[in-house]
This record gives C-alpha cells, sequence and structure tokens, in this order.
C-alpha cells in the first residue's frame, strides 16, 4: 500500500487530489495517537474505534467488491467517528496528535470545527492571547 501511495504522490499535481491521498496514512497515525493519549476522554476513544472496527470489519453496508462504493463507506465511517468524537476531544490535543499539515487537519474535522483549531499554537499549547484581548477595542 504504501508502493502506491508513493506512486500517487510523484504523479498526482499540488493540489486538493493530492492532499486527500497524504491524508490516509496521516489519519490512522492520528487515530493511534489519539486512541493512547492521555487526555482523550473514554467517549472519544469508543466512537473511533468503531469508526476503525466499522472500516476494517468485512461486514458493512456496502459490500467491498463494488467498486469506489465499496470502499466509501470506510472511509466515511472514520471521517465520522473523527468529527463525532472531536466534541469531547480538546483541540490542542487535536492538534499535537495530527503528524501532517494543520491545513489537512481542517479538511479533515471540517469547517464548522476547523474555527477551534486556530485558538491553538502550533507547538500545541495555547494561544497567548484570548479571542476577548485579541479584537480591536474602540
Amino acid at each position: 500500500m504504501s508502493g502506491l501511495l508513493a506512486a500517487l504522490l510523484r504523479i498526482l499535481p499540488e493540489g486538493r487530489t493530492r492532499s486527500i491521498v497524504i491524508l490516509l496514512p496521516h489519519t490512522l497515525v492520528f487515530c493511534r495517537r489519539l486512541l493512547t493519549h492521555r487526555a482523550v476522554p473514554m467517549r472519544a476513544r469508543v466512537i473511533l474505534t468503531l469508526g476503525l472496527v466499522y472500516a476494517a470489519s468485512p461486514l458493512t453496508l456496502i459490500p467491498d467488491f463494488i467498486p469506489v462504493l465499496g470502499k466509501v463507506d470506510n472511509v466515511l465511517a472514520v471521517i465520522i467517528s473523527i468529527r463525532l468524537s472531536m466534541a469531547f476531544i480538546p483541540a490542542a490535543v487535536l492538534v499535537e496528535c495530527w503528524p501532517g499539515k494543520r491545513e489537512h487537519l481542517r479538511f479533515l474535522v471540517g469547517r464548522r470545527r476547523a474555527c477551534r483549531l486556530s485558538d491553538v499554537a502550533p507547538s500545541g499549547q495555547a494561544a497567548s492571547l484570548p479571542a476577548a484581548e485579541s479584537a480591536p477595542s474602540g
């Protein structure tokens, strides 16, 4: 599988398609880190585990032998489980556990929830100024 990913990265132009291909290994590492991180609550771990088990299970809603559609439900299960578990995981932990570029994490978590990530410094620590103080007064 890593050979296929490497070949795709060589032939794909920069842009959204290349970013999606890069997301797969980063997403798997991200899920593993979230499942083992102490600050992630049990509820979020259960949601992530269920999504990963569904994706790995041979029993799915759409059989895997159907081209394209057979794999879509597996990918959606992982994305939905990540997005649902985000409600319980602190934004700093999400940024700390993500192995790739922050733009890719924003793509994975969605636009509405990506605003939670903007308040976190790249090192994983909270930004120095609260949102109320950074707004101009007047």
